[in-house]
């Protein structure tokens, strides 16, 4: 049996019979926003900026600028020195607190690169974001934030 996605709309009306609407944004949301600025190329070249030549170096090597890749990548190397080298736990902490660092670089890059004031922002989109994240506010709120 085969699943098609629902629409925004469809989702919305389901979400209904639930009463509040949760919203989780991601990257994703922000990259729709302002592609120029939080996309994994330009979040790299900002993170990259206090990285250690280690981690610069693991990028690199994958051929990647795909922060959860080399997260992903560090964790499943440890879990694998510790089969294969048990002793080495030094080795294995090193990778676990690289993936820290990396999750950590990550959060402070896209901090860094959001706009300071509602004007950095077109208005076109500006109101666009707005029209939809009315959808997951009260009635009352999302009139007056649509106008």
């Amino acid at each position: 049996m085969t699943l098609s996605p629902l629409t925004f709309e469809q989702a919305l009306k389901n979400a209904a019979a639930y009463g509040k609407k949760h919203l989780l944004l991601g990257n994703g949301f922000s990259i729709a926003c302002k592609p120029d600025i939080f996309n994994y190329g330009s979040l790299f070249e900002e993170a990259k900026k206090t990285m250690s030549k280690e981690l610069a170096a693991i990028f690199a090597a994958m051929g990647t600028q795909d922060f959860e890749d080399v997260i992903r990548a560090l964790q499943n190397a440890a879990t694998i020195v510790s089969v294969y080298r048990p002793k080495l736990t030094v080795t294995k902490r090193l990778l676990l607190a690289d993936a820290d660092k990396l999750k950590a670089g990550l959060i402070q890059a896209v901090a860094g690169r959001h706009p300071s004031r509602p004007n950095d922002i077109a208005n076109s989109r500006y109101h666009a974001c707005r029209k939809f994240l009315a959808n997951f506010i009260g009635e009352r709120r999302a009139a007056r934030s649509t106008r």
